[in-house]
């Protein structure tokens, strides 16, 4: 009897570490998508990539589950809420993505990747916020992590081009002051990115294939409005270009084919 009670303390013990734990999983980047484009029977299909990380002081466990999401909001400078998946009238209503598989530390970097369907699509090609948004379950009570689930790092925007089913060209007067542009694209041995940076600043310029790898990283040189990216030794594929300096970052789709 007394081994039996050893072990259910021992079981409690266990349970109640896994429910303190003070748990912050981090949206560090969006990969995908890249772009939305709404189909012609309705409705835009969408997969995303997610790079998150444990920014918390303790570990993530293997079987705690991740739930998320993705809106979108009108690219004005006042946005408004246009819909979302999985609950197409809430942005702050997450669904189950997946569970993870291994133990993370902290610092530790995870790629998470899922399908959605959001229930409506645009009349139009227009310019619009999207919005992923993640958080953790823990797996020992299915009870969210109470200062995860409120941070303000499990939460990122970035601004896309939101085609109809026609896929018709952006017009001129939605066209983004502040995006970014690479050229030729296809690209067979190099590339110019064009990004506006403001007077005296530093980009970073990354490149990542589409599972989320990270394949080159590069510095401009200051208050360069261009930058030559070399991409010779690159495999041929579809790869996301970001470029960020300070609060700046976007992101943009490229094609290697040599």
């Amino acid at each position: 009897m007394k081994k039996l009670f050893t072990l259910f303390a021992a079981v409690a013990i266990s349970s109640a570490a896994f429910a303190q734990r003070s748990v912050e999983f981090k949206l560090d980047s969006i990969y995908a998508p890249y772009e939305l484009v709404s189909t012609a029977g309705g409705g835009t299909d969408f997969s995303v990539l997610f790079q998150c990380s444990n920014n918390g002081t303790d570990s993530i466990f293997a079987g705690d589950s991740i739930f998320y999401n993705f809106a979108l909001y009108t690219a004005s400078s006042s946005p408004q809420f246009i819909g979302a998946h999985p609950y197409a009238t809430s942005a702050n209503v997450f669904g189950f993505g997946a569970v993870v598989t291994k133990d993370m530390g902290q610092g530790d970097t995870v790629f998470f990747t899922a399908t959605g369907n959001l229930p409506f699509r645009a009349n139009i090609t227009l310019q619009v916020i999207g919005q992923g948004g993640v958080y953790l379950v823990n797996r020992s009570n299915g009870q969210d992590f109470s200062n995860d689930a409120v941070s303000a790092n499990n939460r990122k925007a970035y601004i896309y081009t939101w085609y109809n089913a026609e896929k018709w060209p952006l017009s001129a007067e939605n066209m983004e002051l502040d995006a970014i542009s690479v050229y030729p694209n296809p690209a067979v041995n190099t590339v110019t990115v064009k990004a506006p940076i403001a007077g005296g600043d530093v980009a970073t310029v990354k490149v990542y294939d589409m599972k989320g790898q990270l394949v080159k990283t590069e510095q401009t040189a200051a208050n360069a409005a261009e930058h030559n990216l070399n991409v010779a030794d690159m495999n041929n594929g579809v790869y996301v270009v970001e470029v960020s300096s300070g609060d700046f970052i976007k992101t943009t789709k490229l094609v290697v084919n040599h």
